[in-house]
């Protein structure tokens, strides 16, 4: 079927095509989904690290672009493509996914506002052979850690843990 470029008639086609070929995407409630659940979906289809990634922007710019409800955690991070109009909306379904580089300097990481960190941890441990401690402290909501961020924070969390109980069992 052919139809002209951002028309409803492409939206629509697109839409269903979506529909057809992410069954498992819209399964999910993507009104309330988050970054995590829509990756592990994309993920089932069998992509993996970069790829899965790419899929996830991929599905999820096309499902903004044809208007299909998005959670704003799935939308968090999109721009319009003319990003000087600010007559653009959140709702808007010509955004686009803000590119990240792939590594960012210390410096370059942009310093969050007390207001918007949901949460506070820390964690120190005793180094007993040195006399010294060791503390991780972070600054964030542990619910909206997805991917390698949690997989690292838990990694670092796990290996902490299992250091105090090791360092246990010699005292004993």
């Amino acid at each position: 079927m052919d139809a002209q470029e951002n028309t409803e008639q492409e939206k629509t086609v697109l839409s269903a095509l979506l529909r057809e070929k992410y069954v498992k995407l819209f399964e999910l409630n993507l009104k309330t989904a988050t970054q995590g659940q829509v990756a592990d979906a994309i993920g089932s289809y069998g992509p993996t690290g970069a790829t899965r990634d790419r899929a996830v922007r991929f599905f999820l710019k096309a499902a903004y672009h044809c208007g299909i409800p998005l959670s704003s955690r799935l939308t968090a991070g999109m721009r319009s493509k003319d990003s000087s109009d600010s007559s653009d909306t959140e709702d808007s379904p010509v955004a686009t996914p803000r590119r990240r580089r792939r590594r960012a300097s210390l410096s370059e990481i942009p310093e969050r506002d007390e207001d918007e960190v949901s949460g506070k941890a820390v964690k120190t441990v005793s180094l007993l052979e040195t006399g010294g401690t060791l503390t991780l402290s972070g600054t964030f909501n542990p619910f909206e850690l997805d991917g390698d961020e949690r997989k690292l924070v838990y990694d670092i969390i796990d290996l902490m843990k299992n250091y105090e109980q090791q360092k246990e069992k010699v005292r004993e």
